[in-house]
Order: C-alpha cells, then structure tokens, then sequence
C-alpha cells in the first residue's frame, strides 16, 4: 500500500470520527476541531500524526495547569501565598 493510499484512508477515518458526538470525542482526547485542524493540513501531511500532536499538546498543557493548581495550593487548602502574608503579619507582631 502506498504513503498516499494510506493518508488517503486515514482522512476517510477522521471523517468518520466527526460523526461521533462531542463526549465520545472528549474521551479519546480531542475535540471536533482538531479533527477539522488535522484534515485541513494539506494533503501531503498525515493527518493522525497531526491529530495525535494536538491531542498530546493538549494533555500537556493540562498536566503543567493541574501542576501550577497544585503548587499554590497548601496542605491545608489554604494558598501558599496567604499563608506567607499570614505568617509575616504573626512575626511582626511578636
């Protein structure tokens, strides 16, 4: 089978996945328009390997914002931030 037959049937695929419903699509990791992004990236380019770069990127950027979510938030609940203010203003009354 050639480069081209393949992309050609892959494009087929990404297309079909356009009929599944927005859940069905959010549980394997992308959204409609990445699939729209993936199939407008030109001919020459396969479209999974695009569709699999988004959804990637995707779960990146949402592993480093549930880091940053977890870093200002303390132990006890309170943000690490407020806890410094308070800690200043108990040292500067004793």
């Amino acid at each position: 089978m050639t480069t081209a037959h393949k992309r050609h049937r892959n494009r087929i695929a990404l297309r079909q996945l356009l009929t599944w419903n927005d859940y069905m699509l959010t549980d394997i990791g992308i959204t409609r328009d990445d699939i729209r992004c993936a199939l407008a990236s030109g001919s020459r380019i396969e479209p999974t390997r695009r569709l699999q770069v988004m959804a990637v990127e995707r779960r990146v950027i949402a592993m480093e914002d549930a880091r940053r979510r977890r870093d200002a938030i303390g132990v006890d609940g309170v943000s690490l931030a407020r806890a410094g203010m308070r800690r200043n203003r108990d040292t500067e009354k004793a």
